[in-house]
């Protein structure tokens, strides 16, 4: 309810005036407080807020915090690395039957979970290309979700000395197997037909998720009417 303005000595328009009725608001006691004070609260924000008629200027608001990232810490400040909470089948148009694919769908993942690299790569060879070069220049460093530092550089991986990709995209942990067509010291390996093949016939490299040792990513061959899990990786 507007308060009363009580006594002869005012006219109703000196009344409105003093007591700022235009700005008074009954659904919002700061509101009224800033109106009758004279002094705009600026929220969230990092600008003054105007000053009421005749009054002086409000305070500064409290400047807005900053969006969280998608990971803690975006990773520990390096480039992202996870393994997919989806494990997926290769050759299946629903899943994925190229490098391309599953570059597109480790991009999907990231986005989902709000993480802010903009270009990934799935840690996958074929028969063009092996998955180290699949990484282009990147050199590194990547780190888990909890910014826990997975490798230091491409060398790293190469030679099996990581501390295990065992969180996913989420950072949720993820047990289970990985496809990667691709063995230890990262040369091309078997890899279900260029990954266009869900044939039980045929097979794939896959990896150990969450290993620190060469086993991340060959630990075992396994045909390709299977579903597993993709690495992915962020790259600059």
């Amino acid at each position: 309810m507007r308060p009363l303005c009580f006594g002869i000595l005012f006219a109703a328009s000196g009344c409105a005036q003093l007591l700022n009725l235009d700005d008074y608001d009954d659904r919002d006691p700061q509101v009224n407080v800033a109106a009758a004070t004279g002094g705009g609260a600026s929220v969230g924000g990092s600008s003054p807020g105007p000053g009421g008629a005749g009054g002086t200027a409000g305070a500064a608001g409290t400047a807005g915090a900053g969006g969280a990232g998608g990971s803690l810490a975006q990773c520990g400040g390096g480039l992202c690395v996870f393994v997919s909470q989806t494990p997926v089948r290769p050759g299946n148009a629903y899943d994925f039957d190229s490098l391309g694919e599953a570059d597109a769908l480790c991009t999907s993942w990231a986005s989902g979970a709000g993480l802010r690299g903009v270009t990934w790569r799935a840690w996958l060879s074929d028969g063009n290309e092996n998955a180290l070069d699949h990484l282009g220049t990147t050199n590194g460093p990547w780190m888990d979700h909890a910014g826990n530092l997975v490798a230091s550089n491409k060398l790293a991986l190469a030679n099996g000395s990581t501390s295990g990709i065992g969180l996913s995209q989420d950072g949720m942990v993820v047990i289970g197997l990985a496809w990667t067509g691709t063995l230890s010291n990262a040369v091309t390996g078997i890899h279900c037909n260029n990954w266009d093949s869900s044939d039980a016939s045929a097979q794939g490299v896959v990896g150990k998720v969450g290993s620190n040792m060469g086993a991340w990513t060959e630990f075992d061959a396994l045909g390709c009417d299977l579903s597993n899990h993709l690495y992915c990786f962020e790259i600059e």
